[in-house]
């Protein structure tokens, strides 16, 4: 049950980003950091990183990969400011484009990836879920 509070805070957390309103300045501020995040409406669209994901708002995904301890830092940008500092849990990695990272519990079901540099984020809770990717 931890896990489900934690999976829906966060999920709420990408949902008031998201609401924020944005301009222009901000989106190319935020792409000089890292890579543009998308919100995809499906499991598959995400996955492929589709041209139907929508940005939501100016968010930009910077990932550090340690090969030596196999560890994966994330930093979410919107426009210049850094909003979010992460050190992933669980990951399996093989390069710097090729990583995973999971929690799959009884109350959540989450995954954060990058294949050949394609970064993949999903998050599923009970009835709800919420997908994003960056390429």
């Amino acid at each position: 049950m931890k896990n489900a509070i934690i999976c829906a805070i966060v999920s709420l957390m990408w949902v008031n980003l998201a609401i924020a309103k944005a301009n222009p300045e901000d989106f190319a501020a935020a792409a000089k950091l890292g890579k543009p995040l998308v919100i995809c409406k499906t499991k598959d669209e995400a996955q492929q990183c589709s041209a139907t994901c929508k940005p939501l708002a100016p968010l930009a995904l910077s990932v550090d990969v340690d090969l030596k301890e196999a560890t994966v830092a994330k930093r979410i940008f919107k426009g210049e400011n850094q909003i979010q500092d992460t050190n992933l849990r669980r990951c399996k990695v093989t390069d710097q484009d090729n990583w995973s990272c999971s929690n799959l519990d009884e109350d959540a079901n989450y995954l954060e990836s990058m294949s050949d540099g394609k970064y993949f984020y999903m998050m599923e809770i009970d009835q709800s879920s919420f997908y994003m990717c960056s390429k």
